[in-house]
């Protein structure tokens, strides 16, 4: 069975992210995740909760939902 569509989109967007100059690839993709100190700078991505419009539950045949793609970044400041 293929990945929910949520899934898809998150790492999707994990994968645009992933190789960045300064976070490497330190991206994950939990929203709880403990962060270890050799892992900073790094980005945490997820899928917020989500919702279905009332009017607007269909579009073209489809169930429309509506969500949030979350992206928190992780730094700490550097001596200097």
């Amino acid at each position: 069975m293929a990945d929910h569509m949520r899934t898809q989109i998150r790492d999707a967007a994990i994968t645009l992210i992933t190789g960045l100059t300064t976070t490497g690839t330190n991206v994950f993709n939990a929203r709880r995740r403990k962060i270890a100190q050799d892992q900073i700078p790094c980005w945490k991505v997820y899928v917020g909760d989500e919702d279905i419009p009332g009017e607007a539950a269909t579009l073209d045949g489809a169930l429309q939902r509506n969500t949030q793609l979350i992206f928190i970044g992780n730094a700490r400041e550097v001596d200097g």
